[in-house]
């Protein structure tokens, strides 16, 4: 399972990191519980997909999930009611455990405004940026805090 840790600071930076099943679940959230301490915030990627659990979620020191963009992506492609429902679902889990959600895979207007029906209010796709280096954001952000 893949974690990413993102930490805020003059810039928004992501690190990968990687959740090995051989460390027991409370040493694994003593350790998450200091680097907390610093500022560090968790979120667990691919959420509704391999070992991304609900039940994983809720034993960890998590601070939001990210909805996995497989179930946006049919949900677009095809008008599949069943993504649709496990994106709600998803959504859903998150709200009841307190937990932040975002949708991956938003790539338009269209579907950031469909989402938005089925409750989602935080995205991640290429309809708002594709993935750039820590000095390309530098320079996104400089430009964005000037209007």
């Amino acid at each position: 399972m893949i974690w990413e840790i993102l930490f805020w600071n003059r810039l928004c930076g992501t690190v990968k990191a990687f959740y090995s099943r051989s460390l027991p679940v409370s040493v694994i959230n003593e350790r998450m519980a200091v680097l907390r301490g610093y500022g560090i915030k968790f979120a667990m990627d691919d959420f509704g997909t391999g070992s991304s659990s609900s039940a994983m979620a809720l034993e960890m020191l998590i601070d939001e999930i990210k909805i996995d963009m497989s179930f946006i992506r049919k949900m677009e492609e095809s008008k599949k009611r069943a993504e649709e429902i496990l994106a709600r679902k998803n959504l859903n889990f998150a709200n009841a455990a307190n937990i932040k959600s975002c949708l991956e895979g938003v790539e338009n207007k269209a579907l950031e405004d469909y989402l938005r029906t089925v409750g989602a209010t935080w995205f991640q796709g290429y309809y708002y940026s594709r993935p750039v280096g820590a000095d390309e954001l530098e320079i996104l952000l400089s430009n964005s805090w000037k209007k």
